[in-house]
């Protein structure tokens, strides 16, 4: 009876015993959950940050290219802005305003020449005006340099008729009013023509094709000074006025180029 008693408490060991070995271990369902979870976790992170990253460089490649369109718009405007502060049509900045310098006294054919008191500008000329009376030249003994003499109101002939002023350097005497006669072609061409300070000058010129052809007159000094030209004796000069009565008259074609200044009154072909 005693093992009778024995074997059924062995059999009830061993089915106890079965049972528990046919559980499932629940720590090994934990470990599968979490290493799902966890790839899950890892995947969703990293696809997060890099649609982060991408917005980021799309968000500051927007910025510099709109900074740059700003900056470019801005100083185009700038330079445009800057531009219109020129003068209008017509008129020519001369430091202080803006001037008309067809009419402009103070500015009369360009900006700084003033006229002579009196003077109108008249399309870029000084007109009329107080000029002063000629003085009378103290004359002396007839320099060297008067080739063709000196008559009795103390004017100083030179005469260019034989090449001998031609390309050159042709210089009235002081104290003498001048007179220059360029006859024949060539006879002055190229050359320059210096007046003396204070007294009357004149340039004549004849004879032919160039005879005053590029010739620089220059009226140095308040006295009437000009050129007389025939033909086509005064092609390319050029007279420089200065503060006195200043004229060109001509029988032909071209014109000298006279060039007023302040001259108390200017006349041109």
């Amino acid at each position: 009876m005693r093992r009778l008693w024995l074997f059924a408490l062995l059999t009830l060991s061993l089915a106890a015993g079965c049972d528990c070995g046919s559980r499932e271990n629940p720590a090994f369902h934990g470990d599968g959950d979490s290493d799902t979870d966890t790839d899950g976790d890892t995947d969703s992170d990293s696809d997060a940050d890099s649609d982060a990253d991408t917005d980021t460089d799309a968000d500051s490649d927007a910025d510099t290219d709109a900074d740059s369109d700003a900056d470019s718009d801005a100083d185009s405007d700038a330079d445009s802005d800057t531009d219109t502060g020129a003068c209008d049509p017509g008129l020519v900045d001369c430091g202080d305003y803006c001037a008309d310098l067809s009419i402009d006294e103070a500015n009369c054919g360009r900006c700084g020449r003033a006229c002579v008191a009196g003077a109108s500008c008249i399309a870029g000329i000084c007109v009329g005006g107080d000029c002063d009376v000629d003085p009378d030249p103290p004359g002396g003994d007839c320099p060297a340099a008067c080739t063709g003499g000196c008559d009795a109101s103390n004017t100083c002939t030179i005469q260019c008729d034989s090449g001998e002023c031609n390309d050159g350097a042709v210089v009235c005497p002081p104290d003498f009013a001048c007179e220059v006669v360029c006859n024949g072609v060539d006879a002055c061409d190229s050359s320059s023509i210096t007046c003396a300070a204070g007294y009357v000058c004149r340039v004549t010129c004849s004879g032919g094709n160039d005879a005053c052809g590029d010739v620089a007159l220059e009226c140095d000094g308040a006295s009437t000074c000009g050129a007389t030209c025939f033909a086509d004796a005064c092609n390319g000069m050029a007279v420089t006025c200065g503060l006195g009565a200043c004229d060109a008259s001509c029988e032909g074609d071209p014109a000298p180029d006279v060039l007023c200044g302040a001259a108390c009154s200017c006349t041109t072909c």
